[in-house]
């Protein structure tokens, strides 16, 4: 019952946000100042509102709603992209301004969402896997792996900023360019920091022999093939609560990337385009590392009957 009333509180905060700022837009220019903080408090509130709503709902409900947002978000945007080169296509502005919103709020815990789901899904088929028989892949090697990857698609989007055709009829290539250097940031510091301790060894790649593998008592659980003593640091909970403000971060970096100066206008922050755009991609690596340290605690708020399972097991191996 309280959840659903809290449900029904977050319905009516999105729905006078989308109410006032689509007033406002009627009343007002966009480039008057009365319109800018409109646009600032809806994007914000709506957000926010969506954060709330993924530790409200059931994890599966949320999955299918993000899963069903993005294909309805992918499909109007190919339409805008074809829009920019026929003319002639009809074009519902306050409609695209709807779907931009509801998109953008609620992807960033959806992809957080999707993170924990996988880990509980298919963790058992990679911990304790080797490669070939004897080697192991850690996860800071698939980090590294995606920030090269960041890195490649850095000199892309700098180069192809060079010409004036792609800030201008092809800037959706670029618009989606930045959208992969997020993803692929965030996923990178996820991964780096959750292997953070294997990241300072220098761990990326390691063999293993069939003697090293027997040596050590493993434990079986639901989620993972097996529990060894070297896996103790996987689920180390840091001393200090970091992933409510880290989820929060993620959706401020993200649309910090999408809004730009139409979250953070120039009139209220002097802040130019490139700098809010390099800010959202540092804080959307900076968040996806916080998830990574924190994602022990983080599974327990979506499975805590699993979580107790595994920190039963983890206290085993302590006791040994």
């Amino acid at each position: 019952m309280q959840k659903k009333f809290s449900l029904i509180i977050l319905a009516v905060l999105i729905s006078i946000s989308l109410i006032l700022y689509f007033y406002m837009k009627q009343l007002y220019t966009v480039e008057s100042f009365e319109f800018i903080i409109i646009r600032m408090i809806s994007i914000l509130i709506i957000n926010i509102s969506f954060i709330f709503i993924m530790f409200i709902i059931d994890i599966e409900l949320y999955r299918k709603i993000t899963i069903y947002i993005i294909i309805i978000g992918v499909s109007f945007y190919t339409y805008y992209i074809l829009k920019g080169f026929l003319n002639w296509l009809p074009f519902w502005w306050d409609f695209w301004d709807f779907i931009v919103f509801l998109v953008y709020a609620i992807i960033p815990p959806g992809m957080i969402l999707f993170t924990i789901y996988y880990i509980r899904k298919d963790s058992s088929k990679y911990v304790g896997k080797t490669f070939e028989g004897k080697y192991h892949i850690h996860e800071s090697f698939l980090g590294a792996v995606l920030m090269l990857v960041t890195f490649v698609l850095m000199i892309l989007s700098f180069v192809l900023s060079q010409y004036e055709v792609f800030l201008n009829e092809f800037n959706f290539i670029l618009e989606i360019i930045f959208l992969f250097l997020f993803y692929f940031l965030f996923f990178g510091g996820f991964l780096l920091f959750r292997d953070w301790n294997d990241l300072l060894q220098g761990k990326f790649i390691e063999k293993h022999t069939e003697k090293e593998e027997d040596s050590s008592i493993k434990y079986k659980s639901a989620i993972f093939n097996e529990l060894g003593g070297e896996n103790l640091h996987f689920f180390e909970i840091p001393k200090h609560k970091m992933f409510r403000f880290a989820i929060v971060l993620t959706s401020i970096a993200l649309s910090t990337v999408i809004y730009r100066l139409e979250l953070f206008p120039v009139e209220i922050f002097h802040l130019t385009p490139e700098l809010l755009l390099f800010l959202g991609f540092l804080c959307g690596f900076i968040a996806g590392g916080m998830l990574g340290k924190d994602w022990f605690r983080l599974f327990k708020k979506f499975y805590p009957e699993l979580y107790q399972e595994i920190e039963d097991l983890l206290n085993k191996l302590k006791n040994q």
